[in-house]
C-alpha cells in the first residue's frame, strides 16, 4: 500500500474497503470482497443494464468487476479524491469496454463466483432491470436502496423487547417489502388491519423506525467508504434516494 493510502486511512476506523485496500493476500481480499459484493453487486448490475447490456452480459460484467478487485487490480489507483462509488463505476465502464472487445463470457469456465451473485433467482435480477433514469442515477438509487435494506435488517434483528413487537411487525410488513422491491407490498391501512391497530399508529411507528435506523444506516455507510469525510455526504445521498 502506498504512503498516500496509509495517510488516508490512518485516523479512520477500519471499513471493509480500507481492509480490502490493506489486504496482502488473495484470500484476505476475497473475504472482504464477499461482504462488499452483497452491497455493491446490485448497483453495478443495475448500472450496466441501464447502459444497454442484457442480463447475461450484465451479470458477467458485474462478476468481473469484483474479480478484478479481488486480484488487486484497480484499487491502488484510487486516491480518495472522488467518491468510491464513482471509482467503481469507472471500473464497470472499463470492464464493459473489455467485454465488448473480448466477450468476457468466454472466460466463465473455472472462474470464481461470488456468493451474492450465486444466491439470486431470475425474479431478483428482473426487478433490478426496471430502474429508469440515467445509468449513474440508477446506480446511486440502487446503492441507496441496498444500504437502507441492510440497515433495516440489522434494526429488525435488534427489535426484541416486548414493547417493540408492533414496530417489528411494521418493519417486516411495510418497510422491508418495499426496500426489497417485492411486488404489491401492503399499504399502511392493510398493515394496520393485519396488526390490529390504527393507521396513525403505523405512521407513528414508521417515524420511530426511521429514527432508530439512523445508527445502523451510518454503520453500513461507514463500511462502504474509505474516508471519514465521505460518511455524512453518503448519508445524505442515501436519505435523498432510498
Amino acid at each position: 500500500m502506498t504512503a498516500a493510502h496509509s495517510g488516508h486511512f490512518a485516523d479512520f476506523p477500519a471499513s471493509e474497503w480500507s481492509r480490502l485496500a490493506r489486504s496482502e493476500t488473495p484470500e484476505a481480499r476475497r473475504e472482504h470482497l464477499e461482504r462488499l459484493s452483497r452491497l455493491y453487486w446490485s448497483p453495478i448490475y443495475t448500472y450496466v443494464r441501464r447502459r444497454g447490456f442484457d442480463h447475461d452480459a450484465a451479470k458477467d460484467i458485474t462478476q468481473e468487476c469484483f474479480l478484478r478487485l479481488c486480484q488487486g487490480e484497480g484499487l491502488p489507483a484510487f486516491d480518495g479524491r472522488s467518491r468510491f462509488r464513482t471509482f467503481l463505476r469507472q471500473i464497470a465502464n472499463n470492464v464493459a469496454a473489455d467485454y465488448m472487445r473480448k466477450r468476457l463470457s468466454t472466460r466463465r469456465g473455472g472462474r470464481v463466483t461470488f456468493t451474492a451473485l450465486q444466491d439470486l433467482d431470475d425474479a431478483a435480477f428482473a426487478r433490478l432491470a426496471v430502474h429508469d433514469g440515467s445509468p449513474d442515477d440508477a446506480f446511486d438509487r440502487e446503492w441507496a436502496r441496498v444500504v437502507a435494506e441492510n440497515a433495516s435488517t440489522q434494526l429488525l434483528a435488534n427489535l426484541t423487547a416486548p414493547r417493540d413487537q408492533r414496530k417489528r411487525k411494521v418493519l417486516e410488513m411495510y418497510l422491508l417489502p418495499r426496500l426489497r422491491l417485492e411486488p404489491n407490498p401492503p399499504t399502511r391501512a392493510q398493515v394496520a388491519r393485519q396488526i390490529g391497530c390504527a393507521e396513525d399508529d403505523v405512521q407513528n411507528d414508521l417515524r420511530y423506525l426511521r429514527a432508530m435506523a439512523e445508527p445502523y444506516l451510518r454503520q453500513v455507510v461507514r463500511d462502504t467508504v474509505l474516508s471519514p469525510d465521505e460518511v455524512d455526504a453518503e448519508m445524505r445521498e442515501v436519505e435523498s434516494k432510498a
